[in-house]
């Protein structure tokens, strides 16, 4: 099994149930318990997780959203096909909002060779990683820069979006519960993505399936809120996306 196939078991358990016992993965994957501790050694400095004896625990609470790193690593295969089935429901000539975060980043790689959109990001990574494509136009919000993360956020990120109107907005998410809505670890966050919402004319959220049947901290918008949704096979099959279709939410699923 492939380092990257390796990591991904372990994150998809430890996601699912909030803890793993080394020789439990062992069993079920036939490595050896010797490449799984490495394995979980690598993912703790990455911040995915945290080493107790025998196995590992989440390190994701309600308030405290996991490092970057460890979301890149978090369902990197299915979130590579959520950016490119959100990027194919952008036009030619569209003005964007493209949301912070690792599934959104996926998004942006997929808008590369595109013409003639004009993007505006609060992720500064988002913005490098377009910013030498010709046929993108790419904005970047104010605000007070965010250490790690690289984003922005604060009073002059939202009234950045209110001097715009904006055809699409792509969110990210944290969670997306059918009773909660859609919600972020960080209000400032929240703040920043309500703003965003009431400036465009449309709201594409695209989340992968470990976000469905979550509620973290702070309150972004109802279901409702968005008019698609990207995501994957395991999200499209929960509740929360069959209520999301209920009220008049198109799935996608990537």
């Amino acid at each position: 099994m492939k380092k990257s196939d390796r990591h991904r078991l372990i994150l998809d358990v430890i996601q699912r149930t909030g803890r793993l016992r080394i020789s439990d993965i062992a069993r079920e994957s036939g490595m050896t318990e010797m490449t799984i501790r490495r394995d979980l050694e690598a993912l703790e400095q990455a911040g995915a997780l945290s080493r107790v004896h025998g196995g590992a625990v989440s390190v994701v609470s309600q308030s405290h959203s996991p490092r970057y790193q460890a979301r890149i690593l978090s369902n990197a295969e299915n979130k590579q096909r959520i950016g490119k089935a959100a990027a194919e429901q952008i036009r030619e000539g569209e003005t964007i909002i493209l949301d912070a975060g690792s599934t959104t980043a996926n998004v942006a790689r997929a808008l590369l060779g595109r013409r003639n959109i004009r993007v505006l990001t609060v992720d500064l990574r988002i913005a490098s990683e377009l910013a030498d494509d010709p046929g993108l136009t790419v904005l970047l919000a104010g605000g007070v820069v965010r250490p790690v993360e690289h984003t922005l956020y604060g009073a002059e990120t939202q009234r950045a979006f209110a001097e715009y109107n904006f055809d699409t907005y792509i969110m990210s998410a944290s969670g997306v519960d059918a009773a909660s809505g859609v919600t972020e670890y960080n209000p400032d966050d929240a703040f920043v993505k309500r703003s965003a919402l009431a400036s465009a004319r449309r709201t594409i959220l695209v989340a992968d399936g470990g976000k469905f049947g979550v509620t973290t901290y702070a309150k972004v918008c109802g279901l409702d809120d968005a008019d698609i949704i990207v995501t994957d096979e395991q999200g499209a099959a929960t509740e929360t996306a069959r209520a999301a279709e209920s009220a008049g939410t198109r799935i996608v699923i990537a």
